[in-house]
């Protein structure tokens, strides 16, 4: 009996779990399906003030971000690579409202859009659904490097789809 108590004891004892969602190098990440398929266009994040630090920054996030797609089954990444700036003008949405913004996502064709800020360490990211005019909103404060611009990406991205099923 003590023994088999003790194989108990040995085979719970706590260990390091693997994450099903992270690539630990050992096995190629698991896709997670969305509930509907979407097609999704990632707008280059703005990097607010004139820091070319966080500009370089804003850019690698938007990387990160539209890798993050990748990682999901059901979600088709649109690569329209128009100018988000020129966009809001064409479409006079200067104050990013969801009706506007709406109107951007269709015109690129996406079903839904993700776009936002980086101000500092704080990002703002806002993902619309084109159709019934939705936003979802998403914000991070504390320090990019603390978190990494990796993780950050997976989990924004992860938030704002599963808000949005």
């Amino acid at each position: 009996m003590r023994w088999l108590l003790a194989l108990v004891v040995a085979c719970s004892s706590p260990t390091k779990r693997v994450d099903p969602w992270s690539n630990d190098g050992e096995r190629p990440p698991l896709k997670r399906r969305v509930l509907q398929p979407f097609t999704l266009e990632v707008i280059e994040i703005e990097s607010i003030g004139n820091v070319p630090k966080f500009a370089a920054l804003a850019r690698h996030l938007s990387g990160e971000l539209r890798s993050a797609v990748h990682r999901y089954r059901g979600i088709t990444l649109t690569l329209s690579e128009k100018d988000f700036v020129e966009l809001k003008l064409q479409f006079n949405c200067l104050s990013e409202t969801p009706e506007c913004m709406a109107k951007i996502a269709r015109a690129l064709p996406a079903d839904r859009m993700l776009w936002g800020t980086l101000e500092g360490d704080r990002v703002t990211l806002h993902l619309i659904t084109a159709d019934n005019e939705r936003v979802t909103h998403w914000r991070h404060d504390t320090p990019i490097n603390d978190v990494g611009i990796s993780n950050l990406a997976d989990s924004a991205l992860e938030e704002l789809v599963w808000r949005t099923q």
